[in-house]
């Protein structure tokens, strides 16, 4: 019988046990702080970099076990509200022009699915150890009402439970709630299929007369903690647009007393303005960030990385394959590989420094292999820096590992302490191909127009100059041969800025920002994902040097390839500071 394989990926609402969801977790919140805190927070990062695990943990039974405390002692209700393949993505809404409601009906589609969010956790939660507050909640649920009545909704009396369930009253709520957007989405389709007037006479409910009165109502239960309510909104990058401005105006009012928004996008979050055009929500005034990318662009937040995902795997061995071994032992390094790697260390030290060992030994050994195809990545080590601070890089490679590893062996019910290396190399240079071939099926793909596919032809051949500028580099004499991103100052055109937020949407490049050539303000920087080193024969490790280019060379590494090519290799060869760049003349 086949082993279970302990990197299998589950998405996090794949994960219904808390229990389980907490055995597999990494606290990562003393690195993230600021995701707890009370306040409104951006937290942006690359699809499979952790953002809804994080949220998966702060739902309300995660916490009660995580923190042994009761429901109403826990530090905040968070409620978890996802984005993609939900009601709020209804295609026929901007037949509503705005002059006939448009903002104020996708406002009235958010409220009602926000609402029925709230109510749903309510009633999944486990209310009878507080059945001597029955009587707040038949309160709560006439003025819900109320409320309803002030917004137009008139209420069968049908929806009453008369039961002594806390539950059931709110599942009551959930179903009126369902039913107002029941009403609401067959006006829409009539109104799709031409049968119907422009017009929509059923209730209107907004922030300011219905959701934020709503939230400050389920606040003051006395079963809740006294503190405000999480809303849990995940990849809000599915929003349109003007869903977008109403989410940053409810932002920007500043409520935080009653409810604080946590947000995540994937690096796709299409504005900051709100309703009024214009006026920006703006850090750190209306909210905070979080940048999960940013873990990767320093040596010391390298290493909280590595800790991390050294406590994943471990994890995930001992619990689920019942396995007691470190991470480094599970996927060994290349020893001999990496003698001769140390042997070349010791020597640049003796004769130069540390410094310049660390920043040569690897990349000589590179050159010095008679085949460069044979240089092994494998290694703990090497697979962090591969996964390039996506965790779900790293648990999908450890899982296709895993199950090569096998189906390889001869004794299917033998326990696989250690993953071999030339499997693990086959597996990573398999999936260092894999990775850039995804454009390539987006490019072949039906579902995509004229633009988006020539975004995409774009960022190919921008990642492939890129990739091939790094390797010129790396065999060059230069003084850093180690590039693993380029960066420039001002702002770039807007064909350039969308190839380049598509490529950090697609987790092929992490943006960041460095200190800018001039000395003044912060350049634009974007790093590239390593896990294609393999593809480009590059050194994985904690790089030294960053590529400065002007936007121009950016534009001929997309446009004319060999020309940058060329213009790279005459750039390495004079081994010329980082200050100076050559003419550009076509």
């Amino acid at each position: 019988m086949k082993q279970q394989n302990p990197f299998i990926y589950s998405t996090p609402d794949q994960i219904k046990n808390p229990q389980d969801a907490l055995d597999l977790f990494v606290d990562v919140f003393k690195d993230f702080y600021l995701l707890e805190n009370k306040g409104n927070t951006f937290i942006h990062g690359a699809r499979g970099s952790g953002k809804s695990m994080m949220f998966r943990i702060m739902r309300p039974d995660c916490q009660k076990i995580r923190l042994n405390k009761k429901l109403n002692d826990l530090e905040y209700f968070a409620v978890y509200i996802p984005i993609k393949e939900t009601s709020l993505n209804i295609q026929d809404i901007h037949l509503l022009s705005k002059k006939h409601g448009e903002t104020l009906l996708n406002e009235h589609l958010m409220c009602i699915y926000f609402s029925i969010c709230i109510f749903d956790f309510l009633r999944q939660e486990d209310f009878t150890h507080y059945n001597e507050h029955l009587d707040s909640v038949k309160t709560f649920l006439r003025r819900f009402k109320k409320n309803l009545d002030k917004v137009g909704y008139k209420y069968s009396e049908d929806f009453n439970p008369n039961s002594d369930s806390i539950n059931d009253y709110f599942s009551c709520i959930v179903e009126i709630l369902e039913d107002i957007q029941n009403s609401f989405t067959n006006y829409l389709a009539r109104l799709s299929l031409g049968l119907e007037h422009l017009k929509y006479d059923g209730p209107i409910c907004l922030f300011r007369n219905f959701l934020f009165q709503l939230i400050k109502d389920v606040g003051k239960l006395p079963f809740l903690p006294t503190s405000p309510i999480y809303l849990l909104i995940d990849d809000a990058d599915a929003l349109n647009e003007i869903q977008t401005q109403i989410l940053n105006t409810w932002v920007s009012f500043r409520t935080t007393a009653d409810v604080c928004f946590k947000i995540t996008t994937q690096l796709t979050y299409k504005t900051y303005y709100t309703l009024n055009s214009s006026t920006r929500i703006d850090a750190p005034h209306d909210y905070n960030e979080i940048s999960l990318s940013d873990i990767y662009t320093s040596d010391n937040k390298t290493t909280i990385y590595r800790k991390n995902i050294k406590d994943i795997v471990e994890k995930r061995l001992q619990k689920i394959y019942n396995l007691n071994t470190t991470a480094e032992a599970f996927f060994p390094s290349d020893t001999k590989q990496e003698a001769h790697v140390k042997k070349l260390e010791k020597k640049y030290i003796d004769l130069k420094n540390y410094d310049y060992a660390y920043r040569n030994a690897r990349i000589d050994y590179m050159l010095m292999i008679p085949n460069r195809y044979t240089y092994s990545y494998a290694g703990f080590d090497q697979l962090v820096h591969l996964s390039s601070g996506i965790i779900r890089n790293f648990i999908d490679l450890a899982f296709k590992m895993f199950d090569e590893t096998q189906r390889v062996s001869k004794d299917s019910l033998a326990p696989i302490t250690s993953i071999p290396i030339s499997i693990q190399n086959k597996e990573i240079k398999d999936y260092s191909s894999w990775l850039l071939q995804q454009i390539d099926k987006t490019i072949d793909s039906q579902g995509i127009n004229h633009s988006q596919k020539n975004d995409y032809l774009k960022l190919k051949a921008l990642i492939d100059s890129m990739g091939k500028a790094f390797r010129i580099f790396l065999e060059s004499k230069s003084s850093e041969r180690r590039k693993f991103s380029f960066y420039f100052d001002g702002e770039c055109d807007e064909e350039l800025k969308r190839v380049l937020k598509l490529g950090v949407s697609e987790g092929l490049l992490h943006y960041s920002t460095h200190g800018s050539k001039s000395g003044l303000g912060r350049a634009h920087k974007y790093v590239f994902n390593r896990m294609l080193s393999p593809l480009y024969m590059l050194d994985p490790f904690a790089f030294s040097g960053y590529l400065y280019i002007t936007q121009p060379y950016i534009d001929l590494a997309i446009n004319n390839p060999k020309r940058f090519l060329k213009y790279i290799r005459e750039r390495a060869e004079s081994n010329e500071s980082e200050v100076q760049q050559l003419e550009f003349d076509f």
